[in-house]
């Protein structure tokens, strides 16, 4: 996404910058992160809502590499309560890590 903002005649292509309004400042920090280190801090990757919001915010802006490693951890996450949810979640994003362990998991 941000590879086309600067390829193309976009706004942020002609002012040299880009405004990201539709990201909480604690996920878009953990993106930054992520980008520039190819890893997460692990403190924050532990808290399961804002592993969510960086898979979300992973596959709006196209990237792989975060996207799967959230994948990844949500999976480990998934239980009972959290299920369907995760499962809307993965069916969503066309995620099949997901989709498959939330069945897993109801099926139980």
């Amino acid at each position: 996404m941000f590879e086309c903002m600067f390829q193309h005649e976009m706004k942020e292509n002609k002012e040299g910058r880009v405004l990201i309004e539709d990201i909480e400042p604690e996920v878009l920090k953990e993106m930054l992160h992520f980008i520039y280190n190819g890893a997460f801090s692990t403190s924050n990757f532990k808290d399961e809502l804002l592993c969510i919001e960086l898979f979300k915010s992973a596959e709006k802006y196209g990237i792989q590499g975060l996207k799967q490693k959230c994948a990844k951890r949500i999976a480990e996450t998934i239980n009972f309560e959290n299920a369907v949810d995760i499962y809307t979640l993965g069916e969503m994003h066309a995620e099949p890590i997901l989709t498959q362990r939330a069945v897993e998991i109801m099926k139980q």
